[in-house]
């Protein structure tokens, strides 16, 4: 399994990815949208960990552009966005970030 980590704080990203490594799960790590969809396009992943409030184009945008692909990727949305938003954007599951 092959997951993409889409988090533009450091330390959030790399936890992520040291936990799945010891679940033996390779991932890596794009700190913005750019290199988000560089990496999206260069290689094949099983799923998308993603973040809405990063750099360049966002989560959402990063999100519609996988949909629209038609890979049918499934996306683990991480958000500090109310539940209320992430229903009428239709993300689940989606993880609540801590304030």
């Amino acid at each position: 399994m092959r997951v993409l980590i889409v988090e533009d704080e450091p330390y959030l990203a790399e936890a992520i990815r040291d936990g799945l490594r010891l679940a033996a799960i390779a991932a890596d790590i794009a700190g913005d949208g750019n290199t988000a969809l560089e990496l999206l396009d260069l290689n094949s992943y099983d799923i998308v960990v993603l973040d809405r409030d990063i750099p360049g184009p966002s989560g959402d945008e990063i999100a519609k552009f996988i949909v629209g692909s038609g890979s049918g990727m499934p996306i683990l949305m991480l958000t500090a966005a109310d539940r209320l938003i992430c229903n009428r954007m239709m993300f689940s599951p989606r993880f609540t970030k801590p304030e």
